[in-house]
């Protein structure tokens, strides 16, 4: 009897072993909830009338006090001038953008994912003067006093991501409003 049960006990074993060899391996990448600081060297937008295309670049945050997951503490992020929070996990395959990606699409879903993102700051400052109905002064005008995101996105692709240490790019698409404030009085 002691026989038969580790016969059995042994196939069972051999099932399992070769259970785990057929099905693929989940992947080790994971970009966690976070927030991502940048800086801007130069950025074009383009408005409608009577603005249209503008030249923007980046005016240091100092420090700022970072509101992304409630965290609510200030922080010295020196010549920053964007802040994104990721709001949830990213995993190859992952479109977590509530009805489907309006600007992205997953082509390979071993390595790609696409998750909703938000602004928490933004400070640029336009290269010239903007006219029209605003008015304009020497300095141009700040733009991004109140921002607030619409529906941006992010798309994260990683090169391996079974990799010991994954690596990668991510693309942005950053739809939101925002203020202008003049650069010499602060008021719109």
């Amino acid at each position: 009897m002691r026989t038969l049960k580790l016969l059995k006990m042994g196939m069972v074993g051999l099932v399992g072993l070769f259970a785990n060899l057929l099905v693929p391996s989940v992947s080790q990448a994971i970009v966690s909830p976070g927030y991502d600081l940048l800086y801007t060297v130069y950025a074009n937008y383009v408005f409608f009338a009577p603005i249209g295309n503008q030249e923007f670049v980046g005016l240091p945050l100092g420090s700022h006090t970072n509101n992304c997951f409630g965290e609510n503490q200030t922080h010295n992020v020196n010549s920053i001038d964007t802040i994104i929070c990721r709001e949830t996990d990213a995993t190859p395959g992952q479109d977590s953008v509530l009805g489907g990606s309006q600007y992205f699409t997953i082509n390979n879903p071993l390595k790609e994912a696409i998750i909703p993102i938000d602004f928490e700051a933004l400070l640029l400052r336009s290269v010239n003067p903007i006219a029209g109905d605003l008015g304009g002064t020497p300095e141009g005008y700040v733009l991004a006093t109140n921002v607030q995101d619409i529906g941006s996105e992010m798309k994260i692709t990683w090169d391996d991501p079974n990799a010991a240490i994954p690596s990668g790019t991510f693309d942005s698409h950053l739809n939101f409003i925002f203020d202008f404030v003049d650069a010499t009085t602060g008021q719109f």
